[in-house]
């Protein structure tokens, strides 16, 4: 074998190996982006929601506190609108999604941690991704194999 065959082939393994660093490097950021600009959006429907269940349990709470009697329901309906509007509207922003919109980063990090974990690897909150040791036996194996049968 030729000196220069074998140099080759070094080279051709070190570039490798800096390739899989760079391919890792640009999925931890890609994954950072992506988290960052879904938190940035999960903040917004946190917020909504947030004032809009504040707004209902205020509206909630002076309905409770009301002693007066009524007549009819739709008396009573007609009276607490604002408790009936509130309400709709809770009931709008469950029936557009705005629970999963509200943990949609961290439902993309349980995914890709899920992923990850076939390659013993993990990611923080944030993207960062975590690399594990690989898992080895502690002990030979000890046991011969050839003479069992299956069962």
């Amino acid at each position: 074998m030729e000196p220069s065959s074998a140099l080759s082939g070094i080279n051709v393994t070190v570039r490798m190996n800096k390739q899989q660093t760079e391919d890792l490097k640009a999925f931890e950021n890609r994954l950072i982006e992506c988290v960052t600009y879904v938190s940035k959006i999960t903040l917004k429907w946190r917020v909504l929601l947030i004032c809009a269940t504040v707004s209902a349990m205020m509206s909630l709470w002076s309905w409770i506190r009301d002693g007066s009697s009524y007549s009819s329901y739709l008396e009573m309906l007609y009276t607490h609108w604002w408790m009936m509007a509130n309400l709709f509207f809770m009931l709008l922003l469950y029936r557009l999604g705005t629970c999963d919109k509200y943990n949609a980063s961290k439902l993309i990090i349980r995914r890709c941690k899920s992923v990850l974990q076939d390659y013993n690897m993990s990611c923080d909150n944030q993207g960062k991704l975590i690399l594990k040791k690989s898992k080895r036996h502690s002990q030979p194996l000890t046991k011969d194999w050839k003479n069992t049968t299956p069962g």
